[in-house]
């Protein structure tokens, strides 16, 4: 489930620091850890997630614009084609509930596959979205490219409905390993950050 932290004036009062990720390539997001097993995800926009793990309180005193996302995350609806290999990679494909690309728009053979078995179901482009669908599924996120930002109606309105949007910003990365390092925000949202480690660890020693 998503929703937007209330701004009760108190900033983020019940998180203890704990520690940060270790990045070596990526400079757009970053992960702060707290106890308890919550993390904080920040994109270079200005986007702020706190992943809550499974079974743990939502913290009171969040900033009002922080994004919280309650593990597991499912039904999520995937319009950025460049990141859909790394759910592959982490076998995270089961959190994607719905696709912006029709089933001949992917590239990843595992994708096409899911929304032929109708594990993902197309759910309008970008700027079309379909929004009575994506409600009805329970959306709990949407992954958008750059290109969300030349539809801001179609991004107002899916967060009218309780759907929160970020942005895909690996596509900025200016070295191939940090685009590559994006692999560890996924593992963060489907809880598994050790397989992203482990993925991004293969894809450095093969570079």
């Amino acid at each position: 489930t998503a929703s937007y932290g209330k701004n009760t004036g108190e900033k983020n009062n019940d998180l203890v620091y704990a520690g940060s990720m270790e990045l070596k390539y990526a400079e757009h997001f970053s992960a702060d850890y707290y106890e308890g097993g919550y993390t904080l995800l920040k994109i270079s926009d200005g986007t702020k997630i706190l992943v809550v793990p499974e079974a743990k309180e939502v913290p009171e005193g969040l900033e009002g614009d922080i994004i919280v996302l309650e593990q597991p995350v499912k039904n999520i609806y995937l319009v950025s084609t460049g990141v859909v290999d790394m759910f592959y990679a982490i076998d995270a494909l089961d959190t994607i509930g719905f696709s912006g690309q029709k089933e001949d728009g992917w590239y990843v053979e595992s994708a096409r596959e899911a929304m032929r078995k109708g594990d993902i179901i197309y759910a309008g482009s970008y700027n079309t979205p379909d929004y009575e669908l994506l409600v009805s599924g329970n959306c709990s996120l949407s992954i958008q490219g750059p290109m969300i930002l030349y539809a801001p109606e179609a991004r107002e309105m899916l967060e009218g409905f309780g759907i929160p949007v970020i942005i895909d910003y690996s596509y900025y990365e200016s070295h191939p390993l940090g685009k590559v390092e994006w692999v560890k925000f996924i593992g963060v949202l489907a809880g598994k950050e050790e397989e992203a480690n482990e993925a991004f660890s293969k894809q450095v020693a093969v570079l």
